[in-house]
């Protein structure tokens, strides 16, 4: 197996684990948690668009690209709103 399929399944597994991390917490994290999240959200959605581009599955490329902007938005709000507070 190449090497890039491993490192798009390993970016997949952490997405995973972050989804089932945030639903162990009832949805709730801190601030911190929440942008760590979303950081691992968006690791895993990058490697399943590679996934998509090496696929030329360009449909589920274009879904992805916009969890990816959603996740983002997601944490740059979170981010504001938790440098408001201080």
């Amino acid at each position: 197996m190449p090497w890039y399929r491993l490192a798009i399944y390993a970016g997949v597994v952490i997405q995973m684990a972050s989804w089932a991390w945030i639903q162990s917490r009832g949805g709730h994290l801190s601030d911190r948690k929440y942008l760590l999240f979303c950081g691992m959200m968006m690791i895993g959605q990058t490697a399943a668009g590679v996934e998509c581009i090496l696929g030329k599955t360009w449909g589920t490329l274009a879904v992805q690209i916009f969890f990816f902007i959603f996740t983002a938005w997601g944490g740059i709000v979170r981010f504001r709103e938790m440098k408001q507070a201080d």
